[in-house]
C-alpha cells in the first residue's frame, strides 16, 4: 500500500487435514479487501502458510467395575468429557482400558491401557476407577420398619424403612428407589410435598444396612388412609434385589363428626327383641355413609329418654329408648351418644264369643270365643 492508503483485508485458510501437526500446510483462499483506498489494488494469489494444530483436552473417567471370581471380566467402560467438532468415542478414540492382573478375591485398579487419541488429537487426562473381585454378590431387600402413622395436621412425619445388603460387603453398593402410589385408596404427590419421592442407597465398605426416610406432609384434609409403597431397581454392579417393595399406610387424623341415624324406630308386637340399624353419614359431605353395625353399640331403657333403668332389647308393646354409640372409622369421628325413642305397638286381634245356653238352675257352661281377625304371635 502506497502512503496513508486505507485498506483492509481478509482471507480464510484450510489445512491440509484437522489432526495435531506442526508446520501444517494451510491453502490461503481469496482475500478479500476492503477499505476506502481498496480500489485501488488488485491481489494475486495467496498461495500457502504453514501452522500447528495442538491436541484439545479431554477427560476420560473410568467406571468401577466388579465380577464374581471365577468369571470372564466385564467390559471396562467410562464416561469422556471434552470431545470437539461433534466427535464421539467412536470417532476420536483407539483402543481401551485394562485392569491390574489377578484373579483372587480383592481390588485392582482399571488402567489406561491402550486407549488413546486417534492421531494425537487430545491430551487425556485419566482418572482411574476400582474393580472388584468377589465372593458372592450382594443381595438387596427393603422392609418396613415405621411405615404406619398417622400424617399429623402441618409440617411432615417420617415414615422409615431399611434397605439390608446380605452376601458380600467387601465394595460399595448402590440401588435406586422411588415411591408410588398404591391400594384402593393411594397417595399422591401431594402427600409428599408435590414431588413423589425417589433417590439412591450407597452401601459403603462394610455397611449392611441402610435407612431410607419418606417424608409425608400433614394436612387437614378428611380422607381415607392411603398406601404407597417403595420400590427398588437399577442394583448397581453384581448385586441382585431380593424383596424390592415395602408398603407404608398414610393413617387419616383429621374427622368428620357424623350425624347418627337408627330404623326402624317403630314395629308391630311380633314377640321378637326389638332390633335397630344404625347409619354414620355427614349429610351433603360426600362421604360414604358408614353401615358397619360392628362399630356400633346399643343400650336400650324400659322408658322413652333413658328412663326406666337398663334392659334387654325389648320385646312386648310399649315405649322404650335406646342409646346408640358409634367407635368412628378412617373418616368419621366417634359419637358416643345418642338416644332414640322407639316404640312396640300392640298387635291387633279381633275376638269373637262363641253363642251359649243353659237350663234354667244348671251352671254356667264354660265361655269360649274365636280369634276372627289377626292371630296370636307363635310362642
Amino acid at each position: 500500500m502506497l502512503g496513508s492508503d486505507a485498506v483492509t483485508g481478509a482471507a480464510a485458510g484450510t489445512f491440509d487435514s484437522k489432526h495435531v501437526g506442526a508446520d501444517k500446510t494451510v491453502t490461503i483462499g481469496a482475500v478479500t479487501l476492503g477499505g476506502a483506498d481498496a480500489g485501488n489494488y488488485t491481489v494475486g494469489s495467496a498461495g500457502t502458510a504453514t501452522a500447528d494444530i495442538t491436541p484439545a483436552p479431554l477427560t476420560v473417567s473410568a467406571n468401577p467395575a466388579s465380577k464374581i471370581v471365577g468369571m470372564a471380566d466385564p467390559q471396562l467402560t467410562f464416561v469422556a468429557t471434552g470431545y470437539v467438532g461433534g466427535e464421539t468415542e467412536a470417532t476420536a478414540l483407539t483402543g481401551g482400558l485394562t485392569r491390574e492382573p489377578g484373579e483372587s478375591i480383592g481390588n485392582y485398579t482399571i488402567l489406561q491401557g491402550t486407549l488413546a487419541a486417534i492421531a494425537g488429537n487430545y491430551t487425556i487426562s485419566y482418572t482411574g476407577a476400582n474393580f472388584q473381585i468377589r465372593d458372592t454378590a450382594p443381595v438387596l431387600s427393603i422392609t418396613a420398619l415405621d411405615a404406619v402413622k398417622a400424617e399429623g395436621d402441618s409440617g411432615s412425619s417420617a415414615f422409615a424403612f431399611m434397605v439390608i445388603r446380605e452376601g458380600d460387603t467387601t465394595g460399595e453398593t448402590s440401588v435406586d428407589y422411588k415411591v408410588t402410589g398404591s391400594g384402593a385408596d393411594f397417595a399422591e404427590a401431594d402427600d409428599f410435598g408435590g414431588i413423589l419421592p425417589s433417590g439412591t442407597v450407597i452401601f459403603a465398605v462394610g455397611e449392611t444396612s441402610q435407612m431410607i426416610t419418606v417424608d409425608v406432609s400433614g394436612d387437614t384434609v378428611v380422607e381415607a388412609d392411603e398406601g404407597f409403597t417403595v420400590t427398588l431397581s437399577n442394583p448397581s454392579g453384581l448385586a441382585t434385589i431380593g424383596t424390592s417393595t415395602a408398603t407404608g399406610t398414610i393413617g387419616n387424623d383429621d374427622f368428620v363428626l357424623p350425624t347418627i341415624a337408627a330404623s326402624p324406630l317403630t314395629k308391630v308386637y311380633d314377640g321378637l327383641a326389638f332390633s335397630l340399624t344404625a347409619t354414620a353419614d355427614d349429610g351433603p359431605g360426600g362421604f360414604d355413609p358408614d353401615t358397619d353395625q360392628s362399630r356400633f353399640s346399643f343400650t336400650y331403657y324400659a322408658e322413652p329418654g333413658k328412663g326406666g333403668g337398663i334392659i334387654d332389647a325389648p320385646s312386648h308393646a310399649g315405649s322404650y329408648s335406646v342409646q346408640v354409640a358409634y367407635v368412628g372409622n378412617d373418616v368419621y369421628a366417634p359419637v358416643p351418644s345418642t338416644v332414640f325413642d322407639f316404640t312396640i305397638g300392640q298387635a291387633a286381634l279381633t275376638v269373637t264369643a262363641d253363642a251359649q245356653n243353659k237350663i234354667y238352675g244348671s251352671a254356667d257352661p264354660t265361655l269360649t270365643y274365636q280369634i276372627t281377625a289377626g292371630e296370636l304371635v307363635t310362642g
